[in-house]
């Protein structure tokens, strides 16, 4: 297996550490020194009840129990690389779209309800209020041909809101 690649602040203390040795090991005063910045501690100052991982998990609860949900996905986004035949990298999509009446994102979770119905549920954190960048309206396109098309298609910022929508 291939080991990761050292990071500069490892490269660089690693180098300093060999300067220190060496003056020691020829009895010479260090004066070569290497500052070295220490690593950032990420903070994120928001209550975990509130991201939208928190939604998530209770919506995917709730869609797993549910009696009028025969199906369920929680579908992801995006892609990953993975080395071809050929030694190159290419992507492995997610998912990819064949075909849709416009650019368009497929929601968190999409699923078939006993009566037919097909229904999709774009999770947000709690505190969210309506779409405002590019992703978020790709994504109410999706919704929006969802409840265009028969069925339910909804931003979501708790396991309430699903449950609403499904009576």
């Amino acid at each position: 297996m291939k080991s990761r690649k050292k990071s500069l602040r490892d490269t660089l203390r690693e180098n300093q550490r060999g300067l220190d040795h060496y003056a020691l090991l020829y009895g010479k005063p260090q004066t070569q020194h290497i500052a070295v910045k220490p690593k950032r501690e990420i903070v994120n100052h928001t209550d975990a009840s509130e991201l939208e991982a928190s939604v998530i998990s209770e919506v995917s609860s709730l869609l797993a129990n549910h009696p009028a949900v025969l199906f369920a996905v929680r579908q992801n986004s995006g892609a990953a690389f993975l080395k071809g035949r050929d030694g190159k990298d290419m992507p492995v999509w997610f998912y990819k779209c064949i075909t849709s009446p416009e650019k368009m994102r497929i929601s968190d979770f999409w699923c078939i309800l006993r009566d037919g119905r097909m229904a999709a549920f774009e999770c947000k954190r709690r505190s969210w209020t309506k779409p405002t960048d590019q992703r978020e309206f790709e994504q109410l396109a999706f919704l929006t041909m969802v409840s265009n098309s028969g069925g339910i298609g909804r931003f979501v910022t708790c396991a309430e809101d699903v449950l609403e929508a499904l009576k």
